[in-house]
C-alpha cells in the first residue's frame, strides 16, 4: 500500500530526526561527518524540506545502534505494540 506525504510528515520526520540526534549526543555537524553528508544536508533533515534516503536510514540505524524497522516504526511516528 503507497502513502503520499504530506509537509506535515516531513516536518514530523524532520523533528524526530533531530529528537534522536540529540538523543544521541551527536551535533548537526559530527553526525554530517560520521554519514558522510553535509551538514546542510542534516539541517534539510531535520527542518522538513527533505527526507533522507533509504541508505541514510540504513546508516542512521547503525549510528544509532537500533533495528532499521524500529528507527523507521518512530521516526513515521507508529506505536510499537
Amino acid at each position: 500500500m503507497s502513502r503520499t506525504f504530506t509537509f506535515k510528515d516531513t516536518e514530523r520526520i524532520g523533528k524526530e530526526l533531530r529528537k534522536m540526534r540529540v538523543e544521541n549526543n551527536f551535533g548537526s555537524n559530527e553526525l554530517a561527518r560520521t554519514l558522510r553528508v553535509s551538514s546542510p544536508l542534516v539541517c534539510s533533515w531535520e527542518s522538513g524540506r527533505a527526507r533522507p534516503s533509504l541508505e541514510t536510514l540504513v546508516k542512521l540505524a547503525k549510528v544509532y545502534r537500533m533495528d532499521l524497522g524500529d528507527l523507521v516504526k518512530r521516526i513515521m511516528g507508529v506505536e510499537n505494540k
